[in-house]
C-alpha cells in the first residue's frame, strides 16, 4: 500500500494539477491511499519513503521565539486552513513523532478534492516536541528531535507563540485544525483557544460537524427547513388468535387477526399537530365440520301363528334404515319389510 501511496506523491511532485484532477474524478479509488488506511503505514515509515519536496512546515521546540519567521517563510502567503499536529496520537498506531507529518498531509489533500479549497490555501503544520516511541527515536533516518516528549511549560509555550504567529501572519480568520493531539493536550488546547482563534479538534467535534453540514445542506436540497421536518411513527400490530373446540360434532375455529396502525406526525413551527390513522383489518376464517353418520338399524320380528286345521305360521321381517347427518339436517328413513309366509299342513 506504501508503494501506491509513493507513487500518488511522485505524480504531485511531478505536476500537482494532475494530481489533483485525479482526486478529484477518481475520489472513491483514491481516498483510502491518500487518507486512511494507507496513511497509516505511511506515518510509520515517513522517516523512510521522506521526499525533499516541501509538503509542509515541520516547526519544533528549537524553534521557540521564531515561529512567526518560520511561517513567513512559507512560500505561499493567502494561507486560509492550517492542519496541524504534535504527532502523539496517529489514529490507533500512537506516538510517531515527526513522522505525524503524513496526518495533515493527507487531510489537507481531501479539503482540496472534496472541499474545492486551492492547494496554495492549504498548509500541514508539523509541532515537533520530541516523542516517547524509543524504536523511532533511535532509528537514523528519523529526523525529528531526538528526545524524549516535552511535557512542561516549553510544550504550552510552543503552542501559545504558534497560534499567536498564524493570526498575525494570516490573519484572525484563518482556520486551525487540531489533529491527533494527545487526549491530555487536546481538550485543554481546544479549550484555551476555541474562543481565541478559529479553530476546532477534529477528533473531538469533526463528527458532530459533518453531521450537521449534512442536514444544512440537505435544507438547499429539500426546500424545507429542518423545524418543520415531518417525524413519522410506523407501529404495527399484529394479533393471531386460535381457538379450537370440541363437541358431539369436530368443530375446528381458527381466527387470525392483522392489526397494522401508521401514525403520521408532522410537526411545525405553528405547534401543529396532524394526525393519521391508517387501520387496515384482515379476517380469515376457517371452518372445519367433520360430518358423522349413524346408521341405525332396527329389526322388527312378527310372528304370527294361526292354528286353524291347516296351521299357518307368518313370519315378517321390517327393516329399517335410518341414516342421520349431523352437519346438514336431513333424515332420510328408509324402511323395508319383508313378510314371509310359511304355512304348515298338518293333517
Amino acid at each position: 500500500m506504501c508503494g501506491r501511496y509513493s507513487l500518488l506523491q511522485t505524480y504531485q511532485d511531478g505536476s500537482e494539477a494532475l494530481y489533483y484532477s485525479m482526486l478529484m474524478k477518481h475520489t472513491r479509488e483514491c481516498m483510502p491511499l491518500v487518507y486512511t488506511p494507507t496513511v497509516g503505514q505511511a506515518c510509520t515509515d515517513w522517516h523512510k519513503i521522506y521526499r525533499h519536496t516541501p509538503r509542509g512546515l515541520y516547526i519544533s521546540l528549537n524553534d521557540l521565539g521564531h515561529v512567526k519567521e518560520a511561517l513567513e517563510n512559507w512560500p505561499e502567503k493567502n494561507v486560509q486552513c492550517i492542519v496541524v499536529t504534535d504527532g502523539e496520537r496517529i489514529l490507533g498506531l500512537g506516538d510517531l513523532g515527526s513522522n505525524g507529518m503524513g496526518i495533515p498531509v493527507g487531510k489537507l489533500a481531501l479539503y482540496t478534492a472534496c472541499g474545492g479549497i486551492p492547494p496554495q490555501a492549504c498548509l500541514p503544520v508539523q509541532l515537533d516536541t520530541g516523542t516517547n516511541n524509543e524504536a523511532l527515536r533511535e532509528h537514523p533516518a528519523y529526523f525529528g528531535l531526538k528526545q524524549p516528549r516535552e511535557r512542561g511549560p516549553d510544550y504550552d509555550a510552543l503552542i501559545k507563540e504558534f497560534m499567536t504567529s498564524v493570526q498575525d501572519v494570516y490573519g484572525r480568520s484563518t482556520l486551525v485544525q487540531f489533529e491527533d493531539f494527545g487526549n491530555q493536550n487536546a481538550f485543554r488546547i481546544l479549550e484555551e483557544y476555541q474562543d481565541k482563534a478559529t479553530c476546532f479538534n477534529d477528533d473531538i467535534q469533526g463528527t458532530a460537524a459533518v453531521a450537521l453540514a449534512g442536514l444544512i445542506a440537505s435544507e438547499k436540497m429539500t426546500s424545507i427547513p429542518l423545524k418543520e421536518r415531518a417525524h413519522t411513527h410506523t407501529h404495527t400490530h399484529t394479533h393471531t388468535h386460535t381457538r379450537t373446540r370440541a363437541r358431539a360434532r369436530a368443530h375446528t375455529h381458527t381466527h387470525t387477526h392483522t392489526h397494522t396502525r401508521t401514525r403520521t406526525h408532522t410537526l411545525t413551527h405553528k405547534h401543529t399537530q396532524t394526525h393519521i390513522h391508517t387501520l387496515a383489518h384482515t379476517h380469515t376464517c376457517t371452518h372445519t365440520h367433520t360430518q358423522v353418520r349413524i346408521f341405525t338399524h332396527t329389526y322388527i320380528h312378527i310372528h304370527t301363528h294361526v292354528h286353524t286345521n291347516i296351521p299357518t305360521h307368518t313370519h315378517t321381517h321390517v327393516l329399517l334404515s335410518l341414516s342421520l347427518s349431523l352437519s346438514h339436517t336431513h333424515k332420510h328413513t328408509h324402511t323395508k319389510t319383508h313378510t314371509h309366509t310359511h304355512t304348515h299342513t298338518q293333517v
